[in-house]
């Protein structure tokens, strides 16, 4: 549970470095007046490839059931792209195991979501935000049930070239099943390769 925690702290001093220190020419260049924190993208239909946004990712994480179950390591890898500006939709396929604190059975989960996303645009961390939810099948004990997850997350960037980026950020989500065994809410450390 350290790790996670500093997995956290770790992505959020990266945001914040990236977010909130301009370079010195862009501080010179600026006006306070005429920046915006925050503002909503009209939607467009994208141009180039480098609008697309393709990714694949990797999520680390503990998910927090509700109930008589202990917290469990999550894990998830994930793909996706920007079919038009600012959704992206991609795919997510998870795994979890739920132990019982009261000597019941072991909760075995694994997921296959879609999942839609809204990207923000502004200045600082806004600009690396997002807002959505994932739905799909949920295999618990050999049966299969609906998920349904809204999500909110950020992915700032780390490192670059002209076409390849590498983001680490963090999601956090609140994972409704619609089987009799627990929802969950799930904190996450990602990573991403953006080509």
């Amino acid at each position: 549970m350290k790790i996670f925690n500093y997995l956290i702290v770790a992505a959020c001093m990266a945001w914040a470095h990236s977010s909130f220190s301009a370079p010195a020419s862009e501080q010179e260049n600026s006006d306070d007046s005429k920046q915006v924190l925050f503002e909503f993208v009209e939607p467009r239909s994208v141009t180039s490839y480098e609008e697309y946004k393709p990714h694949i990712g990797l999520q680390l994480g503990v998910s927090s059931p509700e109930g008589s179950y202990e917290a469990a390591g999550n894990w998830a890898l994930e793909a996706g792209f920007q079919p038009y500006i600012p959704f992206a939709i991609g795919l997510e396929l998870s795994n979890k195991d739920y132990e019982s604190t009261d000597g019941g059975e072991t909760i075995s989960r694994t997921s296959a979501l879609i999942r839609g996303t809204y990207n923000f645009s502004g200045a600082g961390f806004l600009r690396y935000s997002y807002v959505g939810a994932a739905t799909g099948p949920v295999w618990e004990q050999g049966n299969v049930y609906l998920g349904v997850s809204p999500l909110v997350g950020f992915d700032a960037p780390i490192a670059s070239t002209a076409l390849e980026q590498i983001t680490l950020g963090a999601q956090v989500r609140y994972a409704l099943v619609s089987s009799d065994g627990p929802d969950a809410a799930e904190f996450n450390a990602v990573a991403k390769y953006w080509f």
